[in-house]
């Protein structure tokens, strides 16, 4: 009963901290996450934003602007299907995602799914929390070669001091007839209960892409 007790305590002050993924937001607060992101061949600033509508419904949204000329806008909505607040949490998520274009074909909604999993645990150390997501999105019309573009991530993170964050990120993406994988390695440090600043780096296995970067900034209240 203890360690049941010590795991929902670090899920509940996790998703504080964190886009909720699995885990639901609760009824009346807010996650905000904006992030710079820097690549090979572009860069970018993206806002996101939660909402806990109810204990299980969480709304949300995501904006992205590229120095590339591509912007994207996305809504969602994600229900808490399973073990709502508990260590071994179920959600589906589904959504809607428009580039913003002067071509009216970019500019046509395309689908989107997901199904979550986490999991928290109050050991080793600090304790942390393991997730995974598959996504499911409607390709958009350039790409003829996708009936459905699928994204398969999983990460696990360990606090090794209180405030301290380390996790490891796997991204696997199928589109075009093609696989691509990214490791994003990051670190992370708690200021007070409500604000995270995280830093990730983004490496290519393959070697076909130069490293890049990620800084975020995780805001709850």
């Amino acid at each position: 009963m203890r360690c049941a007790t010590l795991c929902l305590a670090l899920v509940l002050s996790m998703t504080t901290s964190a886009a909720a993924g699995p885990w639901p937001r609760g009824a009346g607060n807010v996650f905000l996450g904006p992030k710079l992101v820097q690549t090979e061949d572009w860069r970018a600033a993206e806002f996101y934003g939660e909402y806990g509508f109810t204990e299980r419904l969480t709304l949300g949204a995501k904006l992205t602007w590229r120095d590339d000329d591509i912007r994207d806008v996305e809504l969602f909505s994600r229900w808490h299907l399973h073990d709502l607040g508990g260590a071994h949490p179920v959600s589906v998520e589904f959504g809607t995602r428009a580039r913003l274009s002067d071509d009216l074909l970019e500019r046509r909604p395309r689908a989107t799914a997901a199904l979550h999993y986490g999991m928290g645990f109050a050991q080793p150390l600090h304790g942390g929390w393991l997730t995974v997501t598959l996504r499911g999105t409607q390709p958009p019309p350039a790409d003829t070669l996708s009936r459905v573009i699928v994204d398969l991530d999983a990460e696990l993170a360990l606090r090794p001091i209180e405030r301290g964050i380390l996790s490891a990120r796997v991204e696997q993406h199928f589109a075009a007839g093609e696989g691509y994988v990214t490791l994003v390695p990051g670190l992370g440090w708690e200021f007070g209960e409500s604000a995270t600043v995280m830093a990730q780096g983004t490496f290519d296995p393959s070697g076909d892409a130069e490293p890049g970067l990620r800084l975020g900034l995780w805001l709850d209240f």
